[in-house]
């Protein structure tokens, strides 16, 4: 019995392990699914990507359970938003998973195509599928070009995922394992085309052009100037003739001028035009490149780090399809843009990655840079630069030696302020110390930033002044130095300061477009002067204020300022009356004054001092006399 238990316990045992070799065997005999494809496109670029994997009922059953209601909710939950996919039943027993793209139109089948790639861990930002398309029927090109740089089975990623992660029996298989490319075929305008795996088929005649150089000034009126070199190469010159100067002429701009020079290699055929606005810029260049898929964006923000930089972010799309043969890889197209030397370039990025060199640099004229694509490529550039200030005032107020108030306002225009406006308010704010304060007004589309600031010395502005412009209060790049002067201040007062300010870290690389504005208040009653030398434009003197105006960012003013010293001039007078009005007693008492000389003796008799005449004299005399040595000390204790 025991021994019948032990073969009965042997036999289950081998039994189990093997079903359950048979298991792993089964499931190590799935082969990968092929994916056929089959791309619909017209002229126009209209139409559906379908492509399809075949799963016998066998690897149905081990992949899905046979699920078919399963399967179609896996493809349900998972599938890319621009991705139609469903599974279904065929003869026999086989499921049909069919997945499809369609799209009216090449932006949106590329706009497809990288969305459902950003899901994909094989892709990021700047490793993205290309797609190219190119139709053309005129004199120059006939027939068409689309090339891609991926495959049906990378765009069934999500579902590989989803298969590993649904069914454990899978774990440890690849992509690679679970599906392969099949058959492919490019259906174009109703043609039916064998095509690669990664589709790429070109059927174009051309008597295309050699290259394309297309040059766009920004100028500071925010208007544009462009500049189209097209070269033809001497055997289409000679196989065109007449005909390929009519259309070279047909393509010039209204305002444009059209002119052509022969080289060693053909002709050069340039057309040039201005055009005031970006969207003039664009309706020009497609009549020029003969397209309709010009793309020209100009815009501006303001640096997350520099407060008064921003950048110039251009968005350009030359499609020079209609003239350049691309499946030729040495044909290549040049994007060359032109700004103010006080850009500065920052980065280049490609959005259909076609770019093959991006070179820049800079002149006291231009800041240039140059992009050369093939193919045709929107290219994003961003050019950094300084916003400038429309103007900058300074005005300071002295009400005496220790009451000073200075308003420094800086005004933006409505432009300057979309750009900047934020930013500059809160670096302002940031820059606060005790002792000054911020205000914002408008003054018709302009925004003025008003910074005031009070202090009980000239030393004390100095310190708030650097604090504010410089974040340092002992950097001594801004100062008021200066006082009253010692100098014949008994006829009158006056003060000398020399007054510097700085603006150059403050404004960094900006400049004020209207210039620094400087104006200084003396108290009433002054009558203010600069010293002489002054170089300064607008130098006006009115009264106790002075005012003038420099284009530098650093202003350094001496100027002065008198009046009368009525106190000194009073106390002077005073003591010299006091003392002729002592001498006059004295004078008028001559005579008893001798009378006690020669008897000598002080008699006070003599003097009728007890008379109302002897009051009158003591009495004039003794104010004379306080009033003398009063005004005396004063004097000479210089207190007046």
């Amino acid at each position: 019995m025991k021994k019948i238990k032990r073969n009965l316990l042997i036999l289950l045992t081998f039994t189990g392990l093997l079903l359950f070799a048979g298991g792993l065997w089964g499931c190590g005999s799935v082969q990968p699914v092929s994916v056929d494809t089959t791309l619909t496109v017209d002229t126009s670029f209209s139409g559906e990507r379908t492509m399809k994997a075949v799963l016998s009922a066998r690897e149905f059953d081990l992949l899905f359970g046979g699920d078919l209601e399963g399967l179609n909710q896996l493809l349900t939950d998972n599938a890319p938003t621009d991705m139609n996919a469903q599974a279904q039943m065929l003869d026999g027993g086989d499921v049909e998973i069919t997945l499809s793209i369609p799209f009216t139109s090449y932006n949106e089948y590329y706009s497809k195509i990288r969305a459902i790639f950003s899901g994909s861990a094989s892709y990021d930002a700047d490793n993205m599928p290309s797609v190219y398309f190119e139709y053309s029927d005129s004199l120059l090109k006939k027939g068409f070009i689309i090339e891609e740089n991926f495959t049906s089975t990378e765009l069934f990623f999500w579902l590989t995922d989803a298969m590993l992660e649904d069914n454990s029996n899978l774990e440890g298989r690849t992509a690679d394992e679970l599906f392969t490319s099949g058959t492919t075929t490019l259906v174009f305008d109703g043609e039916e085309i064998p095509a690669q795996n990664c589709i790429s088929v070109s059927r174009m005649d051309s008597n295309a052009f050699n290259t394309i150089t297309v040059e766009t000034t920004l100028n500071s009126s925010g208007s544009y100037d462009a500049v189209l070199d097209y070269y033809a190469g001497t055997s289409v010159v000679e196989k065109l003739g007449s005909e390929l100067t009519q259309i070279m002429n047909s393509l010039v701009p209204d305002d444009g001028t059209f002119s052509t020079r022969t080289t060693e290699e053909g002709t050069v055929f340039t057309i040039k035009f201005s055009a005031v606005s970006a969207e003039d810029y664009v309706n020009k260049m497609n009549q020029a490149l003969h397209s309709d898929n010009t793309v020209f964006e100009v815009t501006e923000e303001s640096d997350e780090q520099d407060t008064l930089r921003a950048q110039r972010r251009i968005t350009q799309y030359l499609d020079g399809s209609y003239f350049l043969d691309f499946s030729d890889e040495n044909t290549v197209m040049t994007y060359i843009f032109k700004a103010s030397p006080e850009h500065s370039f920052e980065n280049c990025e490609s959005t259909y990655k076609y770019l093959r060199s991006c070179t820049f640099e800079n002149t006291d004229e231009y800041c240039s840079t140059y992009i050369t694509v093939a193919p045709s490529d929107e290219i994003t550039l961003y050019l950094g630069y300084s916003v400038d200030i429309d103007r900058v005032e300074v005005d300071t107020v002295m009400n005496n030696e220790k009451d000073f108030v200075r308003n420094i306002r800086f005004t933006l225009t409505s432009e300057q302020n979309s750009i900047i406006g934020e930013r500059f308010e809160t670096r302002i704010n940031e820059q606060l110390l005790e002792g000054m304060s911020c205000e914002t007004s408008q003054s018709g589309s302009n925004t003025i930033y008003t910074v005031t600031m009070s202090a009980d010395s000239a030393q004390a502005l100095s310190e708030l002044t650097c604090a504010f412009l410089d974040g340092n209060a002992q950097s001594g790049n801004s100062s008021l130095s200066g006082g009253q002067s010692d100098e014949n201040r008994l006829n009158q007062i006056t003060y000398q300061y020399t007054d510097k300010i700085d603006l150059t870290l403050f404004l960094g690389g900006s400049q004020s477009t209207k210039g620094l504005y400087y104006r200084f208040q003396y108290p009433r009653s002054f009558g203010g002067h600069f010293v002489e030398n002054n170089n300064y434009e607008n130098v006006l003197e009115d009264g106790n204020v002075l005012t003038c105006i420099t284009h530098n960012k650093v202003i350094e003013v001496s100027t002065y300022a008198q009046k009368a010293n009525v106190i000194g001039i009073l106390q002077r007078v005073l003591a010299i009356i006091s003392l002729a009005g002592m001498a006059i007693v004295i004078l008028l008492n001559l005579a008893a004054i001798m009378r006690c000389i020669k008897k000598r003796s002080f008699d006070l008799e003599e003097f009728d001092l007890f008379t109302g005449r002897g009051y009158i004299f003591v009495t004039i005399f003794v104010v004379c006399g306080v009033v003398f040595v009063i005004s005396v000390i004063r004097l000479f204790f210089g207190i007046y």
